[in-house]
């Protein structure tokens, strides 16, 4: 799982992007884009060298301050193409 200083990272650089655009862009998380990712995150945890579990939690996407405009969906039906 990524580390949440990269998710923190990717940001900043779709501000700073996207600023170049339109002023308000800048305010706005992760640039006003919208980012999909396909992960349980309760499976997957980030790995931190001789970490503790607090080092470890405070490495997820789940707390990083930019969790709360993630909006979770979930998948309903799993359809297989075969």
């Amino acid at each position: 799982m990524m580390n949440r200083l990269c998710f923190e990272a990717l940001n900043k650089t779709l501000r700073d992007i996207m600023i170049a655009k339109n002023e308000e862009y800048f305010h706005k998380p992760l640039g006003g884009k919208v980012i999909v990712l396909g992960v349980y995150v309760r499976y997957i945890l980030a790995v931190v060298k001789n970490g503790t579990k607090y080092d470890i939690f405070k490495a997820t996407i789940n707390s990083s301050k930019l969790c709360k405009h993630c909006k979770v969906m979930k998948l309903s039906e799993n359809i297989a193409i075969t």
